[in-house]
């Protein structure tokens, strides 16, 4: 009878959800990464907190040590298993704390070339959740990668490398109107990370695919064998048998400023109206007229959870006491939210009450 197990597993986490499993990804393998399982007999299997890769296997030594696994075919040196995480809509953005693109193309690399860990969890990012230190790559579009520089000298010459560093393609232009203007065609190669090069610098890594893809792309998950890989996060050890990593994507939630916008048409009596949330605390910022809303916004950035957080009450305050308006204030709609205009990274959610 034939034996299946896991080589590795990616499990995905979000904590805006309850159960912490993130929902609303998908993540599928790479046309190479699809054929590369065929050719090796590994099984590439969706689970519901993300997926693992099985293999045919068999114990390395059934008499002294048979719990130590050995794949029956052997890989392949320098493999790298790459995976598109796909969004399925745009709520996933909004819920997710992300370093702020610079376009809509921009993505996330994953993979298993950093020592990093949380715990004993084996994680695919620098710092602890994946908006922590990551840089966001940018994707090429139609697979054609335009690069333009001043001149400092009649002609230059470039380069573009594979992740392996393996050059696919080299360019050398002349200099027109004190440019030097670059082109390369990566439609021919296979989704993956590249990089151009100028003499020994590199200039920049772009990521590349031709593939359908069903939403949008955020992230790309690279699992690599051998010295690409941080000895932790290995798949094999020295002798080539299975270490069975289990790695994880930690997703943070999005947290964003409140703003409640309070219309009083019912010419309710509110005194000195304050707004009441446990630890997070609201300042009257505008409003009280006949038509104009109290507006209150919160001081600090409230983390936005699945069941939402209860007990927000708005209250009318007499001298040192508070006497209950309105309880269990709504939390915002996650499908809007507005990013600061002066501060990308900081977001405001508004609540609409009318009394």
């Amino acid at each position: 009878m034939k034996r299946f197990d896991k080589l590795f597993e990616v499990r995905l986490k979000h904590l805006y959800y309850h159960d912490e499993v993130a929902k609303d990804v998908t993540v599928v393998p790479t046309a190479e990464t699809s054929r590369l399982m065929q050719d090796n007999r590994l099984l590439f299997r969706a689970a519901n907190n993300g997926f693992f890769v099985a293999g045919e296997t068999a114990a390395a030594d059934a008499g002294t040590s048979p719990d130590l696994l050995e794949l029956k075919r052997e890989l392949p040196p320098d493999v790298c298993f790459r995976f598109h995480l796909i969004t399925r809509n745009r709520i996933f953005s909004n819920i997710t704390r992300l370093p702020v693109p610079d376009s809509e193309a921009d993505i996330i690399r994953f993979d298993n070339r950093q020592d990093s860990t949380d715990g004993d969890a084996l994680l695919l990012h620098p710092g602890s959740h994946a908006g922590d230190d990551a840089t966001p790559v940018a994707r090429l579009k139609d697979g054609l990668w335009r690069y333009n520089r001043p001149a400092t000298n009649a002609s230059g010459s470039a380069r573009v490398l594979d992740y392996r560093g393996r050059e696919i393609l080299k360019q050398t232009v002349e200099a027109q109107n004190g440019e030097l203007e670059f082109g390369f065609d990566l439609t021919p190669f296979p989704a993956g990370f590249y990089t151009l090069w100028e003499d020994q610098n590199a200039v920049e890594t772009r990521y590349h695919t031709n593939e359908w893809l069903p939403g949008r792309l955020n992230g790309v998950i690279e699992i690599k064998t051998g010295d690409h890989a941080a000895p932790s996060h290995r798949l094999l050890d020295e002798d080539d048998h299975l270490n069975q990593p289990v790695y994880e994507i930690h997703f943070d939630q999005q947290a964003t400023y409140w703003r409640y916008h309070i219309y009083n048409r019912s010419d309710v009596k509110l005194g000195t109206p304050v707004i009441e949330a446990g630890s997070f605390t609201f300042q009257q910022q505008s409003g009280g007229g006949a038509t104009d809303p109290l507006v209150f916004e919160s001081q600090q950035a409230i983390p936005l959870k699945e069941h939402g957080i209860s007990g927000i009450s708005l209250r009318r305050q007499t001298g040192n006491a508070t006497h209950l308006v309105l309880d269990d204030l709504p939390n915002p709609d996650i499908s809007f939210s507005e990013p600061d205009p002066a501060d990308p990274q900081k977001h405001y959610s508004d609540i609409f009450i009318y009394l």
